[in-house]
């Protein structure tokens, strides 16, 4: 009821029972929390995506399948990790495109095989 009267902005104090102005302050506090909260959470999801793609981008190597945003399929010619570029070879042309261009990316096999190998440690016996 309380909140109808904040709506029609017609309350004055007379109009309003005494001790009900703190539950204003707790509605306005929890939307602000809310608000908070979801926004702490969104961010943090938005994060670890772009550290994925990041990551997914960085194992870009000659022989990758790539399909473009543009829609442009080919295969990674050559990868320049300085300028964050690479050549993609599309039947008979070339083109070089920046790697927020990827749409989807499949690494050769040769390339997964080398990722899925577990680092062998030595041991050296004094």
């Amino acid at each position: 009821m309380f909140l109808f009267n904040l709506l029609e902005g017609g309350t004055t104090p007379e109009t309003q029972p005494a001790g009900n102005n703190w539950i204003m302050y707790v509605i306005i506090g929890v939307i602000i929390v809310a608000f908070i909260v979801m926004n702490v959470i969104s961010n943090k999801k938005r994060q670890k995506q772009v550290q994925q793609d990041q990551e997914r981008k960085d194992k870009l190597c000659k022989g990758t399948k790539i399909l473009t945003i543009g829609g442009i399929s080919g295969v990674v010619v050559s990868v320049d990790h300085e300028n964050s570029t690479f050549v993609l070879e599309t039947g008979t042309s070339q083109i070089v495109f920046d790697k927020r261009a990827i749409y989807q990316m499949e690494l050769p096999e040769d390339a997964v095989k080398v990722e899925e190998k577990p680092a062998e440690t030595s041991t050296e016996e004094k």
